[in-house]
């Protein structure tokens, strides 16, 4: 999905365009947000969730493209992670907005080496309240 929106089962799920990418556009991405719908984001690059345009958005947002850093030094963590928001590595995130972000480790590499950084599937369960 390339900013652009599917609804699947009751859930609306939006996908946005590679932040680095010639193509990404945001705003046209999250024009049909509806705060009533149940909704989801995937985006590659975590960065994009710092920036304006999310339309009162506030729920989860599913990135990947760090691979945490690949290289993780103990009690210290990655020296390289190709993001601007340098918290934004692995894991779960708090962000403004009352969104949530998870950022996942991937299964591939830039450069063919990983330590401390092992690669991950995650399995989220959807639960209707």
């Amino acid at each position: 999905m390339r900013n652009e929106s599917v609804i699947t089962q009751g859930l609306r799920i939006f996908g946005i365009d590679d932040f680095w990418g010639t193509n990404f556009d945001l705003v046209k991405t999250m024009k049909d947000y509806d705060q009533s719908q149940a909704s989801l984001v995937l985006c590659h690059n975590p960065d994009a969730a710092d920036l304006d345009g999310w339309n009162g958005y506030n729920g989860w947002i599913l990135a990947g493209h760090t691979h945490a850093g690949q290289v993780r030094i103990p009690f210290w963590g990655s020296p390289i992670i190709p993001v601007k928001n340098k918290n934004y590595d692995k894991g779960i995130k708090k962000i403004s907005g009352d969104r949530t972000l998870y950022i996942n480790r991937g299964l591939g590499h830039s450069i063919p080496i990983r330590f401390n950084a092992r690669p991950e599937v995650t399995i989220f369960t959807l639960r209707k309240e």
